[in-house]
């Protein structure tokens, strides 16, 4: 079907629900954004497929996935599209995810001000603090991380220390950190995290937060026999 389209100027893409096998619905993504067919799209919206590693340069400005994307196929798209302004993506981090040996290169996005990005799964830190070092000219961030790994993604203090160091140009933010531990956790970072007076004392005395007027929330908790694992909740809006 699709090497019978020839709108050489396609400047925006829609892909809403639809039916069929997953293979038919992967040939428009790679129809479209991978390949040099369509030098004038700018926009492209996508409910069905995930991201899929790319081999040319998108010039793409406009990106909307809704499904979950493995990390390095995110990031093999993102550093394939240089001209990107504004992009919304879900990161899936697996089980036993371990740092890309890409990531010891940084690809600037200057053009890129508005990301919406979730993060979920065995999140990584580095990995997250590697995104940050490529949009230096952010604007707006919402991100919303769900993860059952480091309990220092919930920490206001990690937040406030990559956030004023990398991202200086930030406006507006919308920040929702949930991290859980199902087991017996030998994390130390726990031990301070549960003491919620000493954290929200410590986040008080931030003065990034209050410069910058956005409110803050953490609530965080030891197993019990209700809720038999740790987990803590921090969010900026």
């Amino acid at each position: 079907m699709f090497s019978h389209i020839h709108f050489s100027r396609l400047e925006r893409f829609l892909f809403g629900k639809c039916e069929g096998k997953y293979f038919k619905k992967c040939l428009i993504f790679q129809y479209l954004l991978n390949s040099n067919r369509y030098p004038s799209l700018r926009t492209y919206k996508d409910s069905c497929n995930v991201i899929k590693d790319v081999t040319s340069t998108l010039y793409i400005e406009y990106v909307t996935f809704y499904r979950p994307s493995l990390v390095h196929c995110f990031f093999n798209f993102f550093n394939q599209s240089p001209c990107l302004k504004y992009l919304k993506a879900t990161l899936y981090f697996r089980y036993f995810y371990s740092k890309p040996l890409f990531l010891s290169s940084i690809h600037r996005h200057d053009t890129l001000t508005h990301l919406n990005v979730d993060l979920l799964g065995e999140v990584c830190m580095e990995t997250t603090v590697y995104l940050f070092k490529c949009v230096p000219r952010l604007c707006h961030l919402k991100l919303n991380v769900q993860s059952t790994k480091n309990p220092q993604l919930a920490d206001p203090i990690f937040w406030e220390t990559i956030l004023c160091k990398y991202l200086r140009e930030l406006k507006r933010l919308s920040l929702n950190v949930s991290i859980f531990n199902q087991y017996y956790s030998h994390n130390p970072m726990w031990n301070s995290l549960t003491d919620e007076e000493k954290v929200i004392e410590k986040m008080t005395k931030l003065n990034y937060w209050s410069s910058h007027q956005w409110k803050t929330t953490f609530k965080s908790g030891m197993p019990t026999l209700q809720r038999n694992h740790y987990w803590a909740k921090f969010e900026v809006v």
